[in-house]
C-alpha cells in the first residue's frame, strides 16, 4: 500500500497485532479482543469491568482530598438557612455541572442562587464584580464547578467579605492554590494535595460536581438521581474526557437516564428535531446537545441554557428549546464564514509552521475555540484564534497529542493577564502590544516539540477485516463498547479489494453519497462526503466497478423512523493487488 494512493491524504497506520498468547477470555471473538487490547483492556478484570459497568464500580466520593470539609460546610449552610452560589462556566461541561449541583442542593433542602458569567462581559471564572454582586444578594457559601482553581485573588476576596468558597474544577492548578474552605480537585500537583488519593484522575467539572453531589447523597442517605446521572454524561462526553474507567460508568449510566429523560427542555427539542429517544446514543451529546447547549453562551447569555435545562413547564420549555434552535442555527453560519476567512491564512501558516496562530478583530469572541477547533482538526498540529475586545487580546487554542497547551502558557505566562486550560484547549487574555510576541513565543515551543516535515495526518487502524466479518454477533458485540469517545475511540477497520458498484448522492446539495460496496459477495452500503467521488479516476457502476482498500468506521443512523448500519468511509485508497489479510 502506499501513501500516495490514499485520496484524502492520510497515511494509514495498523495497530499492533495482540500476541497470539493474550487469550484472557477464550469466549471472546478474536476481533473483540484485538479492539481491547489497542485500548489498553489487558487483563480479565478490566474486561468485564469494560463490558459490564454499573454504578457499584464508582470509587468513593471522600477519596477526593476536602470532600468532607466541602460536605460538612454544605450541611451547615442547609441547616442554618445560608444562600449558596452555585458559581459555573458558560459550556457545556460547565453549565451541566451547575445545573447538576443546583439540582442536589435544592433537594436536600437548601438555598441556592446561580451565576454563570458573561463570556463577551466577565470571561471565564469568578470575579470581582460577580462576588460583589453575590454578597448583595446575601450569600455566604460560593462553590464553583469546572472553574476557580486559579482565582488566587478573587478567593480572597471573597474571603475578605466573610465568604466561604469551595472549589470544584478539574482544571490544571498553578503552582500556588487559592484559599478556599476546599478545593475538590483530581489532579496530582502537590499544590492541592499532600498525598494524591482519589484513583482517578480524568474527571470533568460536571464529573467534579457529580461527585460532590455523590457524597452528598452518601451523607445523607439518598440514591443518586437518574438526572444527576443525566447531567454528568452530558458534561464528561461533551468536553471529551477519556470514557474509560469512573468516565465510562458515568457515560453510560447517564444515557440510559437521558433515554428516559423527564426534562421538558430536552423533550420538546427531541420532538422540535424528531428525534425518537430510543435511538439516542453517545453521538447524541457531542454532536446534537452540546453545540446547542453551548449556542446562548457563544452568543448571548448562557442563562438561557440553564433555564433550559431546568424549566418544568412544557409550554416554556417548548419557547426555550426553539430559542435555542435558532441560535444554534446562527452559530453554524456565523462559524462557517469565519472560517472561510480563517482557512486561507491557515493553510498558508501550515505549509510552514508546527503552530497555526490567526489574529482577526472581526471573530466573535464566542466561535475562538470552534474555529481553533476545526483549524487544528484539519492541519493536525494546534492553532490558536485570537481577537481584540475592550482592547485586551481574547485568544482560544486547540490541540494535538503531541502538544500540551498549558505547558506552553507556563512557558510564557509573563505575557499574559490571564489564561487556563488544560492540556487540549486552552484560552487567554493578554495586553494588544504582546500579541507578536506571544505568537512567536508559542510558535518556537511548537517547533521544538515537533518537526513540520514529520507533521502528516494519520488512521490507526485497529483490524483488517471481511466484510463478511460485521454482521451479526460481531456487530453486537463491537456495539456494546459503547459509548465511544477519547480514550474509547469509534474503531476503524480496514477492507481491502472492496468494489464500488453505485454511487447515490444525497441531500439538496448533493454534498454527500451513498457507495454500494461489494467484497465476496457481501454489500454494505458506505456514506461519505461527495467530494472524495471527485478523486476517483472515473464513474464507478455495476458493469464497471471501482476496486478499492477502504478505512471505516461502523455505524447506526436513523432515517425516517428507521435504524440503519452503514460504513462511515474516512479514507480509501486504489487497490493495487496486495493484501495483508
Amino acid at each position: 500500500m502506499t501513501s500516495s494512493l490514499s485520496l484524502e491524504g492520510f497515511d494509514w497506520i495498523l495497530s499492533e497485532p495482540i500476541p497470539n498468547s493474550h487469550n484472557i477470555i477464550p469466549e471472546i471473538p478474536a476481533l473483540l479482543l484485538q479492539l481491547f487490547y489497542t485500548r489498553g483492556i489487558i487483563t480479565k478484570d478490566d474486561v468485564n469491568s469494560y463490558l459490564y459497568p454499573e454504578l457499584s464500580q464508582l470509587h468513593d466520593p471522600f477519596l477526593i482530598q476536602n470532600m468532607d470539609t466541602a460536605v460538612q460546610r454544605i450541611i451547615k449552610a442547609r441547616d442554618h438557612n445560608e444562600l449558596i452560589s452555585v458559581f459555573g462556566d458558560f459550556d457545556t461541561d460547565g453549565i451541566s455541572a451547575t445545573v447538576l449541583l443546583y439540582e442536589e442542593l435544592l433537594r436536600i433542602g437548601c438555598k441556592v442562587l446561580t451565576y454563570i458569567p458573561n463570556r463577551s462581559e466577565e470571561g471565564h471564572g469568578l470575579n470581582k464584580l460577580a462576588i460583589d454582586y453575590l454578597e448583595k444578594s446575601g450569600v455566604s457559601l460560593i462553590i464553583t464547578v469546572d472553574t476557580g482553581i486559579t482565582a488566587i485573588e478573587e478567593v480572597s476576596y471573597a474571603n475578605d467579605r466573610n465568604i466561604d468558597t469551595i472549589i470544584t474544577d478539574h482544571h490544571v492548578p498553578n503552582e500556588i492554590a487559592p484559599k478556599a474552605l476546599a478545593i475538590l480537585s483530581c489532579d496530582s500537583l502537590s499544590t492541592i494535595t499532600e498525598k494524591f488519593l482519589y484513583p482517578f484522575q480524568h474527571l470533568t467539572g460536571a464529573g467534579l460536581a457529580f461527585k460532590l453531589v455523590q457524597a452528598l447523597d452518601d451523607q445523607l442517605s439518598l440514591s443518586i438521581l437518574n438526572k444527576s446521572l443525566e447531567m454528568a454524561a452530558i458534561g464528561t462526553i461533551a468536553d471529551m474526557a477519556p470514557l474509560l474507567g469512573e468516565n465510562r460508568v458515568i457515560a453510560i449510566e447517564g444515557l440510559k437516564s437521558l433515554k428516559q429523560t423527564n426534562r421538558p427542555g430536552f423533550n420538546q427539542l427531541f420532538r422540535l428535531l424528531k428525534l425518537d429517544k430510543e435511538y439516542l446514543d453517545h453521538s447524541t451529546i457531542p454532536f446534537i446537545l452540546s453545540p446547542r447547549i453551548n449556542a446562548p453562551g457563544r452568543l448571548g447569555s448562557p442563562d438561557l441554557s440553564f433555564k433550559f435545562l431546568t424549566e418544568k413547564n412544557i409550554d416554556q420549555a417548548e419557547l426555550l428549546a426553539k430559542e435555542i434552535e435558532n441560535l444554534n442555527n446562527q452559530r453554524k453560519r456565523l462559524t462557517q464564514e469565519s472560517l472561510e476567512i480563517a482557512m486561507e491564512e491557515a493553510d498558508q501558516q501550515s505549509k510552514t509552521e508546527s503552530m497555526i496562530v490567526l489574529f482577526g478583530e472581526n471573530y466573535n469572541l464566542g466561535l475562538l475555540g470552534l474555529i481553533a477547533g476545526r483549524i487544528s482538526e484539519k492541519y493536525n498540529r494546534p492553532a490558536f484564534v485570537v481577537t481584540q475586545e475592550d482592547g485586551l487580546l481574547r485568544g482560544s487554542g486547540r490541540s494535538v497529542d503531541w502538544f500540551d497547551i498549558v505547558s506552553a502558557f507556563e512557558k510564557c505566562s509573563s505575557l499574559f493577564l490571564k489564561h487556563g486550560g488544560h492540556k487540549a484547549a486552552g484560552g487567554f487574555t493578554a495586553e494588544k502590544e504582546n500579541f507578536e510576541e506571544i505568537k512567536a513565543k508559542l510558535k518556537s515551543i511548537a517547533r521544538n516539540n515537533s518537526n513540520i516535515e514529520e507533521i502528516k495526518k494519520s488512521i490507526k487502524i485497529d483490524s483488517v477485516v471481511l466484510l463478511k466479518d460485521l454482521v451479526g454477533e460481531t456487530f453486537s458485540l463491537i456495539s456494546s463498547m459503547e459509548p465511544f469517545g477519547i480514550g474509547n475511540p469509534d474503531p476503524i477497520f480496514m477492507s481491502q479489494n472492496v468494489q464500488i458498484k453505485e454511487i447515490r448522492f444525497l441531500g439538496i446539495r448533493r454534498n454527500f453519497v451513498l457507495l454500494k460496496m461489494v467484497q465476496d459477495n457481501v454489500t454494505w452500503d458506505g456514506f461519505s462526503s461527495a467530494k472524495i467521488v471527485e478523486k476517483f479516476p472515473f464513474e464507478p457502476n455495476k458493469n464497471n466497478p471501482l476496486n478499492v482498500d477502504v478505512v471505516y468506521n461502523v455505524e447506526k443512523s436513523s432515517y425516517q423512523g428507521v435504524q440503519v448500519v452503514r460504513l462511515r468511509i474516512i479514507d480509501l485508497k486504489l487497490y493495487v493487488g496486495t493484501d495483508i489479510c
